[in-house]
């Protein structure tokens, strides 16, 4: 399809959406150390960020060019996992404005999401690596998430429907598998040319941007050290992303050994660090050449803090522009001052 779902908006509610209140696997606080698989989960790190960042009156620690050392000696007493339970949803807006498109790139089936808040002229443009990595198409209509905030900014966005989403088809959600961090960025980069390319009269192509969350910004801090060197992306945010893949096994909450075979294709440890190294970050943060934000979540257990600390502390290092803000919480956009980080992820961008 050449157009596809122009407002979406417009179409049928299903009772799932129509719903005030429904069941939602969430983050809850809770004190279960037991449910903790990994010791660097065991200790509060809070004694170290105080001494080596600055923290802001929403609780934001935030560098201040300096390295950041994690003192491990005391115990963590807050933890979270995912659990069922009640929550408000969020209405869905009525309003039709703007542009949203979704266009096939290539005969593979390649698509991407193009959106902009008027029709007027050009937007600086903010392409966006999903998560997952297997992932729903997102709505970017939904009330007070980052889609919403950057367009209300005067961003457009590019979203890369790349291989791992979910509801294109069957092949294209299994294509990913095998291939992390190949053709994620494959699709990432074709989709944001073809964007640029054929869409001038939404996207101002001098002022791209790139963000990522959740799988999202270990693509982004891919991006940054692989296929950034022509500085298609004036300015990466990675957010709770990974950096270090070699260490990633146990710096999440899931079995070291189906991290390993996912990524590295064996469960034998010396062998998968062998095997990500051209799939790791961390290999590439010497061609890092524009401004990059590092922001993790302090009690984030799908990807520990520690590795965007690591990733300031190389880039920073080697003389790299790079910040680093770390936010109360677990691993997710609901957390308390959503909106004041949301406020510095586009300020952020504003100002490069």
């Amino acid at each position: 399809m050449l157009l596809f779902m122009r407002y979406p908006c417009e179409s049928k509610k299903t009772d799932y959406q129509q719903n005030k209140r429904m069941r939602k696997r969430i983050y809850i606080e809770c004190n279960e150390v037991e449910d903790l698989c990994h010791e660097v989960f065991f200790n509060d790190y809070t004694p170290s960020l105080n001494k080596s960042m600055e923290i802001d009156e929403y609780g934001f620690w935030h560098s201040v060019g300096k390295k950041i050392s994690l003192d491990d000696s005391i115990p963590n007493k807050t933890f979270y996992k995912k659990d069922w339970k009640d929550v408000t949803q969020d209405k869905e807006k009525d309003g039709k404005r703007g542009v949203l498109v979704r266009k096939r790139v290539n005969q593979h089936g390649l698509s991407v999401i193009i959106a902009s808040p008027f029709q007027n002229h050009p937007f600086p443009a903010v392409v966006i690596c999903l998560g997952g990595p297997l992932i729903q198409i997102p709505n970017i209509y939904e009330e007070n998430s980052i889609y919403e905030t950057l367009m209300n900014n005067g961003f457009a966005l590019i979203i890369p429907l790349r291989r791992g989403v979910m509801g294109i088809s069957p092949e294209w959600e299994a294509a990913l598998e095998h291939h992390y961090g190949e053709y994620d960025i494959q699709d990432t980069i074709e989709a944001t040319i073809f964007a640029i390319t054929h869409h001038p009269e939404i996207i101002d192509k001098n002022r791209i941007y790139l963000y990522g969350g959740s799988y999202g910004g270990y693509v982004a801090e891919l991006i940054a050290g692989k296929c950034n060197s022509g500085r298609l992306f004036k300015a990466i945010i990675a957010h709770c992303g990974v950096y270090d893949l070699a260490l990633y096994p146990w710096h999440n909450q899931g079995i070291p050994e189906e991290t390993m075979q996912t990524y590295g294709h064996t469960t034998e440890r010396k062998e998968y660090m062998e095997n990500v190294v051209e799939l790791s970050p961390k290999s590439y943060v010497d061609n890092w050449n524009v401004p990059v934000l590092l922001i993790h979540h302090l009690n984030d257990m799908s990807s520990w803090f520690g590795q965007s600390v690591a990733a300031y502390n190389d880039a920073l290092k080697k003389r790299k522009k790079v910040d680093l803000i770390i936010v109360p919480g677990p691993h997710t956009y609901e957390i308390k001052h959503r909106d004041a980080l949301f406020r510095q992820i586009v300020a952020f961008f504003k100002s490069n």
